[in-house]
């Protein structure tokens, strides 16, 4: 498990990681993190501290996106940007043979490593609506070289404004993929939405009811039953 770990790079879309960052960085298995910053975020002080810390490998990519093409299309366009970059700069994510997590800065998933110990080499995503065709974006997993080959630049397709969204957008391709598989344990969520303030943190039984949505395969791409969750 220890060396798998090592050969699995996390991609942060960050915004603000806040307080988060030295719990995150304390009981985080895999030892390769990579941040890749967009916009005018420039005090990296606490990943900086946490990361000697805690022993981990970090590197931090900033660049400036296509802010035009952001304020035309949405944060999702951002998002897909800032995911290019990453795997074009990062020199943790060269080996196109690797995996890699990515989630958003500022959401916090407590039970990470319950995740990362069900690391099989597959690629993970979790299905919010089948019906809808939508795609959570906010965590997932897959492997560098099929990331590259179906997802890479279909960010470009996005717009906010036309309810085309990146989570539309990665449904539309995903679901000609074969080898996708939901994880095996539903994400603890911990934070916001960047964009909405809609709360990601679930109380018990909403938690409790996306765990038996996840186990009956109501999060796999391409289910075909019927039962409505609302």
């Amino acid at each position: 498990m220890k060396n798998l770990c090592k050969k699995t790079g996390v991609v942060f879309i960050i915004k603000i990681l806040g307080l988060l960052i030295g719990f995150f960085f304390q009981f985080l298995l895999t030892n390769n993190l990579t941040v890749s910053s967009y916009g005018e975020y420039t005090d990296y002080t606490e990943l900086y501290t946490y990361s000697k810390i805690y022993k981990k490998k970090l590197e931090i990519l900033k660049f400036k996106g296509n802010i035009t093409e952001v304020k035309k299309r949405g944060k999702g366009y951002g998002e897909g940007e800032i995911i290019e970059f990453a795997l074009k700069n990062s020199k943790y994510l060269k080996n196109e043979e690797d995996y890699f997590y990515k989630f958003t800065g500022r959401v916090f998933i407590e039970n990470i490593n319950v995740i990362l110990k069900e690391n099989i080499k597959v690629n993970n995503f979790l299905v919010e609506s089948n019906k809808l065709k939508i795609m959570d974006t906010k965590f997932f997993k897959i492997k560098i070289s099929d990331y590259k080959k179906y997802l890479i630049d279909k960010y470009k397709e996005v717009n906010d404004f036309e309810t085309n969204y990146l989570e539309h957008v990665f449904y539309k391709y995903l679901s000609k993929v074969d080898e996708i598989k939901a994880f095996k344990n539903y994400p603890k969520y911990i934070g916001i939405s960047g964009s909405t303030g809609k709360k990601y943190t679930l109380g018990r039984l909403k938690y409790l009811k996306q765990i038996i949505k996840l186990k009956l395969g109501y999060m796999d791409i391409k289910n075909e039953k019927k039962l409505n969750f609302k």
